[in-house]
């Protein structure tokens, strides 16, 4: 089975011309895709972003959210999703327990974070839209990290043990606990999706719906 990084060289290179993506009346390529995704993921590098790393990210449907997702993906990041409807106690606890040192979110969603930031190690925020000031973090647009990286593919090269993502639990019971997945566990949960796009049927032969949103739940 391929991995990630695998997969987007892959169809970027057997499919660049297909439409990846259609949002909004435009349409992104798997070349675009790629391109993308290897600029974002040398600007964050350049910015001090290492393997390893937890970079929280806060994004709401939009073709820039898969692109965050393969980019840290490719650079060997723990990312941790955070459920755009958190706010208050329960965005601190997130953001504070996972250690994030870096948070991508929506402008839309500065006024939440800036709330608490504060107590948290986060000292980078990658911003879609207008960067918010928040204290002494530092604060940088999605698009001008891109607009300044490399486009080819970043110099590391992530281990297949690593872990991908830490996604929270929605606490019911007690604490929100963060659960640890790998990139098999990713592949399967991407397997499983396309076999049940069926009852979502696409607008033409060979389109498919996306939809991004943070888990509650994990089974």
């Amino acid at each position: 089975m391929d991995s990630i990084s695998e997969l987007l060289e892959r169809r970027a290179r057997d499919d660049a011309a297909k439409p990846f993506c259609l949002c909004d009346g435009a349409s992104i390529s798997f070349a675009g895709l790629h391109d993308r995704v290897n600029r974002l993921a040398n600007g964050l590098a350049a910015l001090g972003i290492h393997p390893g790393d937890r970079v929280a990210v806060m994004l709401a449907n939009h073709p820039d959210h898969p692109v965050v997702f393969l980019a840290l993906a490719r650079l060997g990041v723990t990312q941790v999703p955070v459920n755009i409807h958190l706010r208050g106690l329960g965005l601190e606890y997130v953001l504070a327990h996972s250690e994030a040192r870096a948070v991508v979110a929506d402008e839309r969603f500065a006024s939440a974070l800036t709330e608490v930031l504060a107590k948290t190690a986060a000292d980078l925020l990658v911003w879609r839209g207008e960067p918010a000031r928040v204290g002494s973090a530092r604060s940088v647009s999605l698009d001008d990290i891109v607009a300044a990286g490399t486009p080819g593919p970043p110099a590391c090269a992530p281990g297949a043990e690593r872990i991908v993502s830490i996604t929270y639990t929605s606490g019911t019971t007690g604490p929100p606990k963060g659960v640890m997945l790998g990139e098999p566990v990713q592949e399967v949960v991407a397997s499983r999706a396309h076999a049940r796009r069926e009852p979502f049927p696409a607008r033409r032969p060979g389109q498919a719906r996306f939809a991004s949103s943070t888990s509650a739940h994990t089974i």
